[in-house]
């Protein structure tokens, strides 16, 4: 009787033992990031309308300020149009220097939140930095005496 030979096993990868084992690694770990997105897939997606706008509406008001900020922060780092809009909402050039500054300020004298990047208008503060809606500079320091 014929003697049988094992067939030759010939390795068409050209991958040496331990890159193989990265590899079984790497299916790991895929098949676990899988399993971790399947957990995401069993969430419903909510449909965009206008009952979802405004529950979306009252969940951004009830949301911690810290959660907002790193969902906010996330969102900029990955959608360049919220980066484009929120730099626009909440930056802005300083007029002499072109320096980026914060857009939205409180001020200090009387604790309301004012704009820096619009002129002031006449019942406004006369502390707040800027132009006053007049055009001079000077009525930025002078409070307006009104006889």
């Amino acid at each position: 009787m014929p003697q049988e030979t094992e067939p030759e096993i010939i390795d068409l990868t050209c991958l040496s033992e331990s890159e193989s084992e990265e590899e079984d690694e790497e299916d790991l770990d895929s098949e676990q990031a899988s399993d971790e997105s399947s957990l995401d897939d069993d969430i419903a997606e909510v449909p965009l309308n206008a009952t979802s706008r405004k529950r979306l509406r009252d969940a951004i008001g009830e949301l911690g300020e810290d959660r907002l900020r790193r969902i906010l922060s996330d969102l900029v780092d990955t959608i360049p149009e919220v980066e484009e809009t929120l730099t626009s909402q909440l930056l802005t050039l300083k007029r002499k220097t072109r320096d980026v500054i914060y857009r939205w300020e409180t001020c200090t004298n009387c604790d309301e939140e004012f704009d820096t990047a619009s002129r002031r208008e006449e019942e406004e503060c006369s502390f707040h930095p800027g132009m006053s809606a007049s055009g001079s500079l000077i009525a930025m320091f002078v409070q307006p005496i009104f006889v």
